[in-house]
């Protein structure tokens, strides 16, 4: 995310973090129009597109066996959260694209007998890939069955249960009891991280719950940015607790945290978050309350991260950098111990698998290098004069190739 030094232009130490982010489904970007599940969904499917709509972020469930007269046959349940804007009636499209060596049979009709007959027909006149889930009230789903070899074995067949639902969080957030829009990130730039995967949700009577979701395990940042829309027509804005949740001004090269801003009027806010607590916003209106989740990053000490890993899981690291004025000469050099991962995915911003060196279109990352254990990378991003840039720089993909406990460091 971009901040802005309204004290003019200066360097502050670029502070580099390793984060890990576990999850049993390819990454996606917030609000995407389409995600692509490729892993963890069976031998038989390569992959599942879901969209159609704008999509908040996506998640699976743990699969299980579900028996339906075959011990081997698995559900596999996927729950996709939708933007708030989407269309109470609107379509979501689950499109499967066959494993390529799979002579599996996917069908909107599951086993209805007890022998082959009616089954086999209907589940061959019930073929297709393609699965439209119409909404009512905001919410639908979707069901698609997997049968390996139909014509050896019409009891064998995998359940694929796609849920589809309207986001209830919001960004940004028209606040009725003070007038104020509130956001998170600068609406100036294009979204980052941490700003991009937060929201507003008005679960609590007297304000919001600011609520991350990007599929990370437990994660919540320790900083954000923060706008106020008519930030003018604030009369006060205070944390309950400055040793909690702080406003934090950039100085000198250094920072203070206050209870509230200075400049309250700006309309920009640094928002450090030490532990869970709120901030208050007052206008002429009313007054609401912005609650915080205790931070973490799941950060080990120094510059790398230990994890412990299980064969044939996806594990996704994300490099990011804080607090940056000048990109240039900047190189990262990842190391990993390949005997337990394999590198997947050089740049999972993309829909594609980057796998070999060279620049990534539209990304401003250039793969310098890839050797067994190693990945070496630069950043080519602009930052103008009198902003600070923070947020994620890339997105890592690892496959484990055995169960075991393993270390990812970054330089």
């Amino acid at each position: 995310m971009k901040r802005k030094n309204r004290k003019g232009n200066f360097r502050v130490t670029a502070i580099f973090v390793l984060l890990a982010m576990i999850m049993m489904l390819v990454p996606m970007t917030a609000l995407a129009n389409a995600t692509v599940v490729d892993s963890g969904i069976g031998s038989d499917v390569e992959s599942i597109t879901i969209s159609g709509n704008t999509i908040y972020y996506c998640t699976q469930q743990t699969p299980y066996a579900s028996n339906n007269g075959n011990v081997n046959n698995m559900t596999y349940t996927f729950n996709t959260e939708l933007s708030a804007s989407t269309s109470d009636t609107a379509t979501i499209t689950a499109t499967f694209v066959k494993d390529g060596g799979s002579s599996c049979t996917i069908s909107s009709v599951p086993r209805i007998s007890a022998g082959p007959y009616p089954t086999v027909p209907a589940v061959i006149g019930g073929q297709s890939l393609v699965y439209d889930a119409v909404l009512s009230a905001g919410g639908g789903s979707a069901t698609a069955y997997v049968f390996p070899d139909l014509m050896s074995d019409y009891t064998r067949y995998d359940t694929y249960v796609l849920n589809y639902s309207k986001e209830t969080r919001v960004n940004p957030a028209e606040d009725l009891a003070t007038g104020l829009t509130l956001r998170f990130g600068d609406p100036g730039y294009p979204p980052a991280e941490p700003e991009s995967y937060m929201a507003f949700d008005d679960t609590p009577m007297d304000g919001y719950d600011a609520v991350y979701s990007n599929g990370a395990s437990n994660f919540y940042p320790d900083i954000v940015a923060f706008y106020v829309d008519d930030a003018a027509d604030l009369t006060a804005m205070t944390s309950n607790n400055v040793n909690n949740v702080a406003f934090r001004e950039y100085s000198g090269g250094g920072y203070t945290d206050y209870a509230s801003p200075t400049d309250l009027d700006s309309g920009f806010y640094t928002i450090a978050i030490n532990a869970a607590d709120f901030i208050t916003l007052t206008t002429t209106s009313g007054s609401t309350k912005l609650y915080f989740d205790d931070p973490n990053s799941e950060i080990a000490d120094g510059d790398a991260i230990a994890l412990s890993v299980t064969s044939g899981e996806s594990y996704y690291v994300t490099l990011t950098a804080e607090n940056m004025s000048d990109f240039s000469s900047i190189t990262y050099t990842v190391t990993y111990d390949d005997t337990v991962l394999s590198l997947t995915d050089l740049c999972a911003f993309t829909y594609m698998k980057e796998t070999t060196t060279g620049a990534i279109v539209g990304t401003g990352i250039t793969i310098v290098s890839v050797s067994s254990g190693e990945i070496e990378l630069s950043v080519d991003k602009t930052v103008p004069t009198g902003y600070q840039w923070s947020g994620a720089v890339d997105i890592l993909e690892f496959t484990a190739l055995s169960t075991d406990d393993t270390t990812i460091t970054v330089e």
